[in-house]
């Protein structure tokens, strides 16, 4: 009889990755996400807001991706979305994360999207 059950992580991403090798993320398409996406430069993002948010909701109403509050930090963004599939979730964070490099030069992503 095994009294203790160990919790599943939830948290996948960012910092944690350091030295751990590759696994697949965790993802829910029934409970929403937080996510979060690090910069290097700072100040490049919030410049830029009204442009980034542009960019992260047309993605998201492309791919069938919910977008429930969104912040746009100097140095991050804060997202809480939905997702329908990992395979949407995928094509939405590769499409979203190039074209923002591509968009403005100084940006450079500094860590894997953390969810």
């Amino acid at each position: 009889m095994n009294l203790f059950i160990e919790k599943i992580k939830n948290e996948f991403g960012g910092s944690l990755l350091h030295g751990k090798r590759k696994t697949r993320r965790p993802l829910s398409t029934k409970m929403p996400h937080h996510l979060v996406l690090k910069a290097t430069n700072s100040l490049v993002l919030l410049k830029h807001k009204s442009e980034v948010e542009h960019c992260l909701r047309t993605f998201a109403a492309r791919l069938g991706i919910k977008i429930y509050d969104c912040a746009v930090h100097a140095d991050h963004i804060h997202l809480s979305l939905g997702i329908p599939s990992r395979e949407a979730y995928v094509r939405w964070i590769r499409a979203v994360t190039s074209v923002l490099v591509q968009k403005f030069k100084n940006l450079k992503w500094k860590l894997r999207p953390y969810t």
